[in-house]
C-alpha cells in the first residue's frame, strides 16, 4: 500500500474545513490551497483541505482535525491537510519536523510522509522527518508503517525508522517519551520581566525560561548548564532545573535542585515556586502551601507566586482566598493565564459554569498551551451536559501535556463515561505508567474493571490505590479541583459484595472515616457494606443518612428502601440490592437517569423498584417507587410492601447544601416470625402499617476543616393488628396505634492532621395513642396515650497517637423518659488501633449505649468504635457494655483473614406482672458473646474463594425476651466461591454449615432444649449486559431443599430460610 503526496486539489468553498487551531505558541502561517502567499494564523481559525501550515522556530501549535484526532505540532514543521478518502480517513502529509497524534478513532487518519506512511488504528504516536529519514515511535495502538519498499506492523511500544529508498525497519528506544519532551508542559517560575541579580546571566536566564514554555529542553537544559558552571549558586537557574526534573518525573532530582535554591537565597520567588512544585509531585499539599506562603510574604507584587498559590489554596477547600488572591494575581500579572484558571475552577465549584467557562477561555486566549485550563473548560462543559464536548477539550488538555497523569486520568473518566472502555483503559494505563505513585488512575481503573466482570483485578487496583492514598480506602483528589464534581461513591462497596469480601471492606470503610470523618464517600462505602453483615442495619442507615448530609448534588439514586432497616426480605430476594449504585457515573453533569429493578421467584414473589434521578444546575433530585410482595413459606406468612420516595437536594454555595426527603410506606402481613419450631405460628394474625414522613438536613462548612449538620424528622405512623381464635369462646383482639415523632440533631465535625472531633447532640419527642379493643364474651376498650422523650449528647475524638497508633476517645450522655423506663446515663466510648506492621492491624475497644427510639433507624452519631459496631436494634431503653478485640492481616496481594469477639452485658427492661396482678417493670441481665473469623482469597482473576465463621450465644436470666430464647448457641461455617468469566458472566456458590442448639419456651410453661445441624447451599448465575446497561441474575436459595430447624437473632433480615426459594432479577440503567 503506497500513498503519494498530494499535488493540491482544485480549489473550492471551505464547506467542510479540515482542521481547526485550538493552541498557538510562536509563530504560524499557513498558505491557502492554490495560493502562494503565505498569512499569519490565529487561534480558533480553521484550515481547508490543501492548506499548509508551518509553524515557526519558536513555536509549537495544536489543532483538530475534523475526525476528532489531536495533532501537537513541533517547530519548523509543515503539513499539508489533503482532503478525507472515501473511506472516511483524514489524510496528513508531513513535509517535515514532527507530529505528535491523539487519534481516538479507529482507522479514521493516514500520515504520508516522503520516506514512509502510516495508517493508523486508533492511537498515540509519533512521527518525524528528518533530512533523507522518517521516525515513527507508537505510545498506545497500533499502526502500520508502509512505503514502496514494504511494510511493518507497529503496536504500542514499538518503533520504526524508514530511509530514503529503504523499507521500514524495527528500532530499539530505551525511553520511547523522551522523544515527545518538546509537547511537555513546563509551568513558568520566572516573570518574563523580572530583574534577575546577575546582570551577566540574566539574558541567559530569561532564554532559558522561553525556551521551556515552547518545550525547547535541551536548548534550556545547554543554558542552564553553562550558567551553573559559572555560578553553581545561581537560583534562578537551580529553580528552572527543578521543574524539569519535576515535569519528568523525576522527583528526587527536582526536590534535590529545589531545596538547594532555596538554601541559597529563600527570599527568591523563583525558587520557592520551583520547591513548590517539587513538592506537590510527592502529594505534600501542605509543605508545597508553606512555601508558597514565604515567597508571597518576600515577593508581595509576584503575579506567579500569588497565582501558584491561589491554585494550591483551592486545593485545599480554601476557596474564598483562593479566588481573591487569583483576582489579586491577575492585577499584577495580566498576561498570566493561571490566575484566570483558578478563578474559573473557583466558579465551577460554586456552579457558576458561564462564569467558568468565560474564565478558563479568557485563560486560554492569554496562553493557549496551558493544559490546566483546558481541562477546567473540558470539565466546565462535562458539568452542564456536554460531554462529546467536554472529552474533547480533555483529549486537547492531555495533547498539551502528555506527561501529566492526572489529565490522563480525567481523559479515562471521560471515555468510561462514554462507554468506551478500552479508550478508558488505555488511558489508565498511560497515567500509572507516567506516574506510579498516583493513587488517581488506580481508583478509576478498579471501578471500571468492576463494571465489565473483573473484581479480583478491581481489588489489586484498590488495594493498590490504598497504599498510595494515605491508607485510607476512599478517594479524595490530590488536586482537588473537581472536589466536588466527582460522583466518588461510585460503589467501592460493590467490588467487596462481588468477591464476597464483607469483612474485609468493613475494615477498609472504618480507616477511611477515621482517615476523613467528613468524607461522604468513606460513609457511603461503610453503608454499602453493612448490608451484608447481620445485625447492623441501624448502622447501615445511620452511615447513609451522614453520606446524604455530607455530600455535595449528584444523580446517584435513592432507592426507596436504601432507608428501611425492617422489611422482613429473605437476604437477595428484593428487587435490588441495597448497595447495588455500580452503575454511578464518574462526572457530575446536567442529566437525568433511570434505572429500574424487578423480581419474580417462588412463592409468587413479586417486586419492583425504579428510580428516576436528575441534575440540573445547583439542585438534584430522586423520584422512587418500591414494590415487594410473597405469599411466605407457610400458611400466613404473606407480606406486601410499597413505598415511594422524593428527595431534594440544593447546593446554595460549595459550603452550604440543604436536603429535604419525603417518604410514605405501607405495609400488610401475616406472622412473619419464624420461630425455632416451625409450626409455632399464628395463622390469624394479620398486621398493617403506614408510615409518612418528612426530612430537612443542613450542611454548613464553617471552614475547610470545620462541618456542621444538621437534620430534622417528623414522622406519622399507623398501626393495626388483629388477631383471633376459634373454639368454645371465640376471642378477638384488635390494637390500634398512633404514633407522631420529631427527632432533631446537629453535629460538628473538626479535622486536623493528627486528631479529629465529632460533637453533636439530639432530642426526639413521640406521642403515642394505643388502643386495645378486646372481644370476649365480653367486650372492652383499653385507651393508653403515653409520650417519650430522649435527649443525647456526644462527643468522639479520633486521636492519632503514633504513626501506627489510633484512638478513639469519647464521651455520651442519654436522658429518657417515657412510661416504659426512665434512663439517665453516661456513656464512655474508648478504642485502640495499632498496626505494628503494615500488614497487620489490631483492634480493642470497650464502651457504653443505651438503645433509643430513632425514627428509620436513623442517627447521625458515629456508629462504629475502632472498627465494632454500637448500635444495635435491641430493646428500647436497653443498656450494654460492649467489650472487643480483633486482628485483620493480609497475607499477600491475594490471601486475607481476621478475627474478631466481643462480649456485651445488657440490662433490658420488661414488663411483669406482681403476685397481685398488677404491672411492675423490671430489668433483666442478658449477655451476648459473637465471634467472627474470614479468610478470604483470589487465586486467579477469574475466581474468589471465602470462608467465614460466625458464632453467637446468648444468655437471658429471667425474661425470654420476644423470641422465647434463655439460652442459645449458634456456629456458622461458611465457605463460598464466586466465578468471574471474561463473557460477562457471573457464577456463585455458598455452602452453609449451621449448627444451633438453645433453649426455647417461655416462664409461665417451662424451657425446652432443641438443636439442629443442617447445611444450607446457594446457588447464583448472572449476566452483566454490556456498556453498564444492566444485570441478569438468576439465584436459587436453599438449592437442595432441605428443612431445618432455626430462629434468626436478627428476625426482619432473614438470612436462611427452611424451603427453596428461585428468584430472578433483572437491573436495567439509562
Amino acid at each position: 500500500m503506497l500513498f503519494f503526496a498530494s499535488s493540491g486539489d482544485a480549489a473550492e468553498e471551505c464547506s467542510q474545513p479540515a482542521a481547526t487551531l485550538v493552541s498557538l505558541q510562536g509563530e504560524a502561517e499557513v498558505q491557502r490551497n492554490e495560493q502562494s502567499d503565505w498569512q499569519a494564523v490565529a487561534m480558533d481559525m480553521e484550515f481547508c483541505p490543501g492548506d499548509m501550515l508551518r509553524v515557526g522556530t519558536d513555536g509549537r501549535a495544536a489543532v483538530v482535525l475534523k475526525n476528532e484526532t489531536v495533532l501537537r505540532i513541533d517547530r519548523k514543521s509543515t503539513i499539508i491537510f489533503s482532503k478525507p478518502t472515501q473511506d472516511t480517513f483524514s489524510v496528513l502529509e508531513l513535509l517535515r519536523g514532527a507530529l505528535h497524534i491523539f487519534s481516538h478513532q479507529p482507522r479514521s487518519l493516514k500520515v504520508i510522509t516522503p520516506y514512509v506512511n502510516g495508517v493508523v488504528e486508533g492511537t498515540e504516536f509519533l512521527v518525524r522527518v528528518d533530512p533523507g529519514k522518517a521516525f515513527i515511535i507508537v505510545f498506545e495502538g497500533q499502526v502500520t508503517a508502509v512505503n514502496q519498499e514494504g511494510r511493518l506492523h507497529l503496536s504500542s511500544g514499538r518503533s520504526a525508522m524508514a530511509q530514503e529508498g529503504s523499507a521500514p525497519t524495527a528500532m530499539a528506544i530505551v525511553r520511547p517519551r523522551d522523544a515527545v519532551e518538546w509537547t511537555l508542559y513546563y509551568p513558568a517560575v520566572i516573570e518574563p520581566s523580572a530583574p534577575l541579580t546577575d546582570v551577566e546571566s540574566a539574558e541567559r536566564i530569561h532564554q532559558a525560561g522561553r525556551s521551556l514554555s515552547v518545550g525547547r529542553v535541551e536548548e534550556a537544559r545547554q543554558n542552564l548548564s553553562l550558567i551553573l558552571q559559572q555560578d553553581q549558586k545561581n537560583t534562578a537557574a537551580l529553580a528552572l532545573s527543578s521543574i524539569i526534573e519535576t515535569v519528568r518525573n523525576n522527583k528526587a532530582q527536582a526536590l534535590q535542585f529545589a531545596l538547594r535554591a532555596i538554601e541559597l537565597d529563600p527570599h527568591s520567588a523563583p525558587a520557592g515556586l520551583a520547591l513548590s512544585y517539587a513538592r506537590q509531585a510527592y502529594f505534600d499539599i501542605g509543605a508545597a502551601l508553606e512555601a508558597l506562603e514565604q515567597a508571597t510574604a518576600f515577593n508581595p507584587e509576584n503575579g506567579l507566586v500569588k497565582a501558584r498559590l491561589a491554585e494550591l489554596l483551592l486545593s485545599v477547600g480554601e476557596l474564598e482566598e483562593a479566588r481573591a488572591m487569583a483576582a489579586e494575581a491577575a492585577s499584577l500579572t495580566p498576561s498570566s493565564g493561571l490566575s484566570r484558571t483558578v478563578l474559573g475552577f473557583v466558579h465551577l465549584s460554586r456552579i457558576e459554569t458561564d462564569e467558568a467557562r468565560a474564565a478558563f477561555s479568557e485563560a486560554i486566549a492569554i496562553d493557549p498551551a496551558l493544559p490546566l485550563a483546558r481541562l477546567g473548560l473540558g470539565l466546565a462543559r462535562i458539568r452542564t451536559g456536554s460531554l462529546a464536548e467536554g472529552r474533547a477539550d480533555i483529549e486537547i488538555a492531555a495533547a498539551l501535556d502528555p506527561g501529566s497523569s492526572l489529565i490522563r486520568s480525567y481523559l479515562g473518566k471521560a471515555y468510561f463515561e462514554e462507554k468506551r472502555d478500552n479508550h478508558a483503559r488505555r488511558q489508565y494505563l498511560i497515567a500509572k505508567e507516567l506516574d506510579p505513585a498516583d493513587p488517581t488512575p488506580w481508583l478509576y481503573d478498579a471501578i471500571r474493571k468492576q463494571t465489565i466482570n473483573r473484581p479480583v483485578e478491581a481489588l489489586h487496583d484498590i488495594r493498590q490505590s490504598i497504599a498510595m492514598n494515605d491508607n485510607r480506602a476512599v478517594y479524595r483528589s490530590r488536586l482537588l479541583l473537581d472536589d466536588d464534581l466527582a460522583a466518588r461513591s461510585a460503589g467501592l462497596g460493590r467490588i467487596y459484595t462481588d468477591l464476597g469480601f464483607p469483612q474485609l471492606a468493613k475494615v477498609e470503610g472504618w480507616k477511611s472515616i477515621h482517615a476523613d470523618p467528613a468524607n461522604y464517600s468513606a460513609h457511603r462505602f461503610l453503608a454499602d457494606t453493612y448490608s451484608a453483615l447481620p445485625r447492623h442495619e441501624v448502622a447501615r442507615v445511620s452511615e447513609l443518612l451522614q453520606s446524604q448530609l455530607l455530600q455535595p448534588i449528584n444523580i446517584t439514586p435513592v432507592q426507596p428502601q436504601l432507608a428501611e432497616s425492617k422489611l422482613h426480605i429473605l437476604e437477595g430476594t428484593g428487587p435490588s440490592t441495597a448497595s447495588a449504585n455500580e452503575f454511578n457515573p464518574l462526572f457530575l453533569r446536567d442529566r437525568t437517569a433511570l434505572r429500574t429493578s424487578g423480581v419474580i421467584g417462588s412463592n409468587d414473589i413479586l417486586g419492583d423498584e425504579v428510580v428516576l434521578s436528575g441534575v440540573e444546575g445547583r439542585f438534584s433530585y430522586s423520584l422512587g417507587q418500591f414494590h415487594y410482595q410473597t405469599d411466605g413459606i407457610r400458611e400466613n406468612n404473606d407480606q406486601e410492601n410499597d413505598i415511594y420516595s422524593a428527595y431534594f437536594q440544593a447546593m446554595l454555595s460549595p459550603a452550604t447544601s440543604l436536603m429535604a426527603e419525603i417518604r410514605y410506606k405501607e405495609k400488610d402481613y401475616g406472622d412473619l416470625a419464624i420461630q425455632f419450631d416451625p409450626t409455632m405460628f399464628s395463622n390469624t394474625l394479620r398486621q398493617s402499617d403506614t408510615t409518612k414522613s418528612v426530612r430537612a438536613g443542613i450542611r454548613h462548612d464553617l471552614q475547610p476543616h470545620s462541618t456542621l449538620l444538621g437534620t430534622a424528622i417528623f414522622s406519622s405512623d399507623d398501626g393495626d393488628a388483629a388477631i383471633r381464635s376459634d373454639g368454645l369462646f371465640s376471642t378477638s383482639i384488635e390494637i390500634t396505634s398512633e404514633v407522631d415523632s420529631r427527632m432533631a440533631e446537629v453535629q460538628h465535625i473538626h479535622r486536623s492532621a493528627r486528631w479529629s472531633l465529632k460533637s453533636g447532640a439530639g432530642f426526639l419527642s413521640a406521642d403515642e395513642d394505643e388502643a386495645l379493643h378486646y372481644i370476649s364474651p365480653f367486650e372492652a376498650l383499653l385507651e393508653e396515650d403515653k409520650t417519650t422523650e430522649h435527649a443525647n449528647l456526644y462527643s468522639y475524638a479520633q486521636l492519632d497517637l503514633h504513626r501506627d497508633i489510633q484512638a478513639t476517645v469519647g464521651l455520651s450522655g442519654d436522658a429518657l423518659d417515657s412510661s416504659f423506663m426512665d434512663r439517665n446515663e453516661l456513656n464512655p466510648k474508648l478504642g485502640l488501633a495499632w498496626q505494628p506492621v503494615e500488614s497487620t492491624l489490631l483492634r480493642a475497644a470497650a464502651f457504653k449505649t443505651v438503645t433509643r427510639r430513632f425514627i428509620y433507624a436513623q442517627t447521625i452519631e458515629p456508629t462504629l468504635v475502632a472498627g465494632f459496631n454500637q448500635f444495635f436494634d435491641d430493646l428500647e431503653a436497653s443498656t450494654s457494655w460492649t467489650y472487643g478485640a480483633g486482628i485483620d492481616r493480609t497475607f499477600s496481594a491475594d490471601w486475607y483473614g481476621g478475627l474478631q469477639f466481643f462480649h456485651r452485658d445488657l440490662e433490658v427492661p420488661y414488663n411483669d406482672l406482681t403476685l397481685l396482678g398488677l404491672p411492675e417493670q423490671k430489668e433483666d441481665d442478658w449477655q451476648e458473646n459473637i465471634g467472627s473469623a474470614y479468610l478470604y482469597c483470589a487465586p486467579a482473576g477469574w475466581l474468589s474463594l471465602g470462608l467465614e465463621y460466625y458464632y453467637e450465644h446468648y444468655s437471658h436470666d429471667q425474661w425470654e425476651g420476644l423470641l422465647g430464647i434463655q439460652d442459645l448457641k449458634t456456629h456458622r461455617v461458611t465457605p463460598r466461591a464466586q466465578v468471574f468469566h471474561p463473557s460477562v458472566m457471573i457464577g456463585g456458590l455458598q455452602a452453609s454449615y449451621i449448627d444451633q442448639k438453645g433453649d426455647f419456651g417461655t416462664r409461665d410453661v417451662g424451657f425446652a432444649e432443641e438443636n439442629d445441624q443442617f447445611w444450607v447451599v446457594d446457588l447464583s448465575f448472572g449476566y452483566r449486559i454490556p456498556k453498564r446497561y444492566g444485570i441478569f441474575t438468576v439465584e436459587i436459595k436453599n438449592l437442595l431443599d432441605e428443612p431445618f430447624k432455626f430462629v434468626n437473632t436478627d428476625p426482619a433480615n432473614p438470612r436462611f430460610l427452611a424451603e427453596q426459594q428461585i428468584i430472578a432479577r433483572l437491573t436495567v440503567a439509562f
